[in-house]
Formats: C-alpha cells, structure tokens, sequence
C-alpha cells in the first residue's frame, strides 16, 4: 500500500504481491481498512483487486476495482469485528447480488446500505466500486433510525435515489482531494441525499411544516447572501441562524433540497448576473467565478455549463458598436 500525502489518498492492489498469496492478502487488507471478511475466488486464476480511499472525517470514501470473487461475513467475522459502521455500495461497472435480510439482485448504478453488524454476501463479476463507509453515529444525525434502509435496493432511476446514485457515482478520492470545494461539502451532500431517500422508500415524504417552511426560506437567504465565501459550509450557515445543522438541514430536505445545491444555485446565480452585466465587461471569467466562490477556473466553466447550458465565455454581452 502507498499513501499520497499531499492528498491523503491511500493506494493499494493485490499486484504488489505473488499471485499465490493475493486472494489472502486482499481479506487481511480488508479486515484492516474495512471490516472483517472472507474472499473466495469460485473460478480459476489470480485475484485483481485493489482500491484508493481518502478519509472525510465521518465518510471514508473508496474507490474499489477487480476481477470476480466473492465477498462473505459470517460468524467467525463478525466476531472479529470491533466496531459497527455501515456502508453505501454502488457498482458502476455491471450487476451484482448482495445478500443482508434478503437476497437482492442490484443493477448497475443501483445503491444499497449494509451493515457490518450483520452477515452479508457480496457476490460479482468484474467490478468499479463506490464504497462510502460512513460512521453510525454522524449518520443517525441523518436518518434516526438507519435500520430501515439497511438491505434494501435504492434505484438508480427512481426519485430521491437517482439523485443519490448520480452524487456517489461521479465522486472519487481523487476528484474529492483536489476539489476546492470543503471535504463537509460532499459529506453534507450524501446525509441529505440518504435522508430523503430514507423519506421516500418509507413513505413519509410529507408535506413540511410550517415551520420547516420559515427556516428553509431564512436558510436559503443566509446562503445567497454569503454565496461567495470559498468554503462556506453548513456549520457556518446554522451558526448564524442560531438553529442545530440537523435542523437546517432536515427543513431544507423537507422542502425537496440540500445545503449543497441551494449553494451551488446561489453562485450559479450570481456568477450569470455578473457575466451578463455590461458594466462588468473588462473583468476576466476567472475572476467573476472567484468573485463568486469558486476557486478553481476549470470547476467554475463545468457548473455554469450544467446549469446554463452555456460556456462563462458564452453568457459575456457583446461588444459595444
């Protein structure tokens, strides 16, 4: 294994070891950065397995690829295990089965939650992982009682679960590490998304209430008017309203959004207004996109283009004759 310090990204794979030794060296590689498992490989020839990972405080985030194997918690690991957590899995690359409470046949992009305190089977062929190993007690915050998502299929292409499959699906460790983006920022992001889809697969989407109704719209307006500070983030935003995070952020799902978008559409906003000003001609793109809370050009050019449909570049007023 090698670690990236700049980045806090840890590499590992099953190439830095014999073929005859990787099937039990992936388990213990497992059992130390995961939770305890067994490996079985049912067809002939070496195991291909490795993965990176960088950890976000109450997420540990894994990008995880490989040839086909098997993957089993039974007594003997569960007895081994010293800590519970629970886990989001999204393959990107083909189905798969998963067996915690029922026996689930997932397709491609779909997401479920299993919980190490609980035996499970993990059996697929040639996969591209997106493992989010999230902390009990930071995802209580989220969703009071996570039993009830655990082992069931979240689609990828129904409500509140096509939302959270396309979110997970596009992060990597990479791409988080480099981000200028705060890490709470995606943290935050994958709490609300998990809250609604709790909402939604329980049949609670419920109207808010009125007073969810008050705060999301004092919520909103704190976040367009401090839009523009790099690294605002949840905390901040609650501080100021002297309201609990869990509180913002459940009035804020409840009217059918999250901290991160209504952030993202409040820099969208304000970067168009100053693109399409006249007055504002002679300052650069670059600099509007950091005038707006975005530090980076290129992360800058990608948001307006999916929200406008149009380059920065392409929203600039012409010329005066």
């Amino acid at each position: 294994m090698s670690v990236d310090v700049s980045g806090q990204i840890q590499r590992w794979s099953t190439l830095d070891v014999p073929e005859n030794e990787r099937r039990d060296y992936y388990a213990a590689t497992l059992s130390n950065n995961l939770t305890p498992m067994e490996v079985v490989c049912d067809e002939p020839g070496p195991l291909n397995a490795g993965f990176i990972s960088t950890n976000l405080g109450p997420i540990t985030m894994f990008r995880m690829q490989g040839t086909k194997h098997r993957s089993l918690r039974r007594k003997r690991q569960l007895a081994q295990s010293t800590a519970r957590s629970i886990h989001l899995v999204i393959n990107l690359a083909s189905g798969w089965r998963f067996i915690q409470r029922n026996r689930m046949l997932l397709r491609t992009g779909d997401a479920v939650l299993a919980d190490t305190l609980l035996p499970f089977e993990l059996d697929h062929d040639a996969y591209d992982i997106v493992n989010l190993q999230i902390s009990e007690s930071w995802l209580r915050q989220w969703i009071p009682s996570p039993n009830l998502l655990v082992g069931r299929v979240i689609p990828r292409d129904l409500g509140w679960g096509r939302a959270l499959s396309t979110f997970v699906s596009g992060l990597s460790p990479e791409m988080v590490c480099n981000s200028t983006l705060p890490g709470r920022l995606f943290v935050d992001q994958v709490g609300g998304l998990l809250a609604q889809v709790a909402h939604e697969l329980n049949g609670r989407a419920a109207r808010p209430s009125l007073a969810q109704r008050a705060l999301r719209i004092k919520a909103q307006s704190m976040i367009f008017q401090r839009c523009t500070e790099h690294g605002l983030a949840s905390d901040a935003v609650a501080g100021a309203l002297d309201v609990s995070e869990r509180a913002m952020h459940g009035a804020l799902g409840a009217c059918g959004t999250t901290f991160a978008q209504v952030l993202m559409d409040a820099r969208v906003e304000q970067a168009r207004q100053l693109l399409t000003s006249p007055l504002l001609r002679r300052i650069s793109v670059a600099e509007i996109g950091h005038r707006c809370g975005f530090s980076d050009p290129a992360y800058f050019a990608r948001a307006i283009r999916k929200r406008t449909g149009h380059l920065p570049s392409e929203l600039r007023p012409s010329p005066a004759p």
